[in-house]
């Protein structure tokens, strides 16, 4: 993780223009612990998964928690790096940074304290509590998603010296915000969770999969569906910023080191 975050240091450094460059131990703190506490919710999640053999629509218990908080951890590594190169709005970048940290850990909150009494975080109105956490989590995400939204505008208006990074960004960032925007599909409910709702019962409103019941054959580590138009791709998406700009260093070459060959 300190090699990973020194890298990114080293490469804001190239892109600081006229901008003092920024230590990466003084990037946006908030996120900086964010970070730090996925990365131990990565150790506990992987712990639940070795002595925790219970499972839940067909995958291990344990395995959600794990998957949202490597995301999330990504995400937020890439995000605070992005902030240290604004070179106007620093204030507004900050505040948007510190509202998507407050987000993130409310969601990582229900997901693993749902995940510790053994039920489903997600698409849950099972009961007063379980629906009043998912839409707590709801609301949590459409904020996370417009502040991201506003980071994308900042980010936008950011003049960043290498024409690779400062693509690699925006198109890493726009192709984060359309893949969340995969989750409003999800949230959908189907004609029978309707059904269900007419006659006074309590059933899961919406599904990770479009198109079909959760819990069936899915693909292996992920259990995504492939009978139907999987939409578990959310969190994916979130690494897009983060290997944006990667992949475009790969293809024009890192502008410390010239072309690539």
């Amino acid at each position: 993780m300190t090699t990973m975050i020194e890298r990114l240091n080293d490469w804001s450094r190239t892109q600081a223009g006229s901008t003092p460059p920024r230590n990466a131990l003084t990037w946006h703190r908030p996120l900086l612990l964010l970070i730090v506490l996925m990365a131990a919710t990565v150790l506990v999640s992987l712990a639940g998964m070795v002595v925790d053999d219970r499972t839940l629509l067909g995958a291990p218990l344990w395995a959600k928690p794990f998957k949202f908080s490597v995301s999330i951890l990504l995400y937020a590594l890439a995000l605070t790096w992005m902030l240290s190169l604004l070179t106007r709005a620093r204030r507004v970048g900050w505040w948007l940074g510190t509202v998507i940290t407050v987000a993130f850990v409310v969601e990582m909150a229900v997901i693993v304290g749902q995940a510790a009494r053994g039920t489903m975080s997600h698409f849950n109105a099972s009961t007063s509590a379980d629906g009043a956490l998912y839409a707590l989590m709801g609301n949590a995400i459409a904020v996370l998603w417009i502040a991201t939204l506003l980071v994308a505008i900042l980010l936008l208006r950011t003049a960043i010296p290498d024409p690779a990074t400062r693509w690699a960004i925006r198109l890493g960032i726009v192709i984060a915000l359309l893949g969340m925007s995969v989750g409003f599909l999800m949230v959908t409910a189907a004609p029978e969770q309707i059904a269900g709702m007419d006659m006074s019962t309590r059933t899961p409103v919406g599904a990770h999969s479009v198109g079909t019941a959760d819990g069936g054959p899915g693909l292996p580590r992920c259990s995504s569906s492939p009978a139907a138009a999987p939409a578990r791709r959310r969190p994916l998406h979130r690494h897009a910023r983060a290997a944006g700009p990667a992949a475009v260093r790969r293809r024009f070459g890192d502008p410390r080191r010239g072309p690539a060959q």
